[in-house]
């Protein structure tokens, strides 16, 4: 399952190579275009390998780092998981699976995000499809944030 990252400085890939954590994990190698030629494989690492398995890596255009697991908890099979990046180059934080409807207690898997936009595709083999593995449309919804002030009745500035 080879992916390159958003800037194409790096091969995602999935394997089951001796230094993992599991089943398959995930790993990297740095791409060098003008040489054309890649680095020594990396481990992503504890933040997003398990014990089960990694599959599907992708990375959204802000740089998180998408797949499925087998492991890290879920709610079934094969779930979507998604890590913010973190300090340092393909550095991630502890991944989070993405909450229900992208994931069921069925496959989830494979999810792509639309370039600079918060929809895409992602493969499922949940109930009520048209096969094995299905394709599903998704859009994120717009998130609503609201602030409350405190208002002083000292003339002092509200405090938030």
């Amino acid at each position: 399952h080879p992916a390159f990252t958003v800037d194409n400085d790096f091969l995602m890939f999935v394997s089951d190579m001796p230094g993992g954590f599991g089943g398959k994990d995930l790993w990297y190698v740095s791409y060098d275009s003008k040489e054309d030629a890649f680095g020594s494989p990396v481990n992503f690492g504890p933040n997003v390998n398990s014990a089960g398995d990694e599959m599907f890596p992708n990375m959204r255009y802000d740089g998180a780092l998408v797949y499925s697991s087998t492991g890290n908890g879920g709610m079934g099979g094969l779930d979507v998981f998604q890590a913010t990046p973190g300090k340092g180059s393909m550095k991630f934080e502890k991944a989070v699976a993405m909450p229900y409807p992208i994931n069921s207690s069925s496959d989830d898997h494979s999810l792509i995000y639309a370039d600079n936009e918060d929809r895409g595709i992602f493969t499922s083999s949940r109930p009520g499809g048209k096969g094995k593995d299905d394709l599903y449309s998704f859009s994120l919804p717009e998130m609503e944030f609201n602030a409350f002030l405190e208002v002083g009745t000292d003339g002092q500035e509200p405090k938030t």
